[in-house]
């Protein structure tokens, strides 16, 4: 699916616009035949979470800076999420930022942030972030990127009159563990009950039930 080139940009960045991959309108429903085709050639893979973000027209709220890692109970630190845009992203209705590269370094500090505004309680200072490049992940309908578990990123509000949502599907490899039994106050959701799903392969990890939560499922 990536170029070489593209490949190289992921590695050295932390995240990927791929140039080949676009979704007609159409064909916006077949999300799980998409997923499929980008993880091709990845044998082992649990998908933990799928996330729906929608900022609505002219709202205060913005992500902080942060690291993923933060916020979630997973080891080792190899979790990928594809960030699929439902309508039109750019920086007006508060486009994914990030930096560069960032997902190299585990020296990144988090502190407590207050404020109704934002969707985090845990923050990277912008003392840090000083003299760093900003890239902002624009896409149209139908696109998607990829970023890394420690690439530090965030979004400002919408300032704009359109709706801005999109579907985050998050996946890690069997090889890695979710932890539900560590403690993690600054969680946004129970890990204790959250299903997770085998996608393709083995589960490589004892760590991982694959049974939890799957009863509240069953329609």
């Amino acid at each position: 699916m990536l170029l070489p080139t593209e490949a190289e940009s992921y590695q050295r960045d932390g995240y990927v616009i791929p140039s080949k991959f676009r979704l007609a309108d159409s064909d916006l429903m077949e999300l799980r035949e998409a997923v499929n085709a980008i993880l091709v050639g990845n044998p082992d893979v649990i998908l933990w979470l799928t996330h729906l973000f929608c900022k609505l027209p002219r709202t205060a709220r913005e992500v902080p800076w942060h690291q993923d890692g933060q916020y979630w109970l997973i080891w080792s630190w190899a979790t990928r999420t594809v960030w699929i845009a439902i309508d039109k992203v750019d920086r007006n209705n508060g486009a994914m930022r990030v930096i560069p590269g960032s997902q190299s370094s585990r020296e990144w500090r988090h502190h407590e942030e207050a404020g109704g505004h934002l969707t985090l309680n845990q923050a990277i200072s912008n003392d840090q972030l000083s003299g760093k490049n900003v890239r902002y992940i624009e896409l149209e309908p139908g696109q998607c990127s990829l970023h890394d578990f420690g690439i530090v990123h965030g979004s400002a509000a919408n300032i704009s009159g359109r709706i801005r949502a999109g579907l985050a599907i998050r996946y890690m490899p069997a090889t890695s563990g979710l932890h539900r039994d560590c403690d993690l106050p600054v969680a946004k959701f129970d890990w204790s009950t959250l299903p997770i799903d085998l996608v393709r392969g083995e589960n490589r990890n004892p760590v991982n039930d694959l049974g939890i939560g799957h009863d509240c499922l069953d329609w």
